[in-house]
């Protein structure tokens, strides 16, 4: 049944309220969901985090290609 809402939330740190027409709580939240539009989202081009995880990418990858140095190694030896 379609009735009022007062849907109270938070953004950001400001407590805000809006009134909505819904059929239930959870349709009422929905709607203000629905109405956030989201412009552009990027990845930050001065990251410590960004960095950090960089370097941890450069890490792995170096650990995967010990790995499959080692393979071809043990490969190698297997066939002598």
């Amino acid at each position: 049944m379609l009735q009022e809402y007062e849907v109270y939330f938070e953004f950001f740190g400001k407590k805000m309220k809006s009134k909505v027409l819904a059929n239930s709580i959870e349709q009422a939240k929905e709607q203000i969901l629905d109405k956030v539009n989201f412009h552009k989202v990027e990845a930050a081009k001065d990251s410590e985090l960004n960095d950090a995880i960089n370097g941890m990418n450069e890490v792995i990858d170096a650990l995967q290609s010990l790995k499959e140095l080692k393979e071809k190694l043990d490969t190698l030896k297997k066939r002598t």
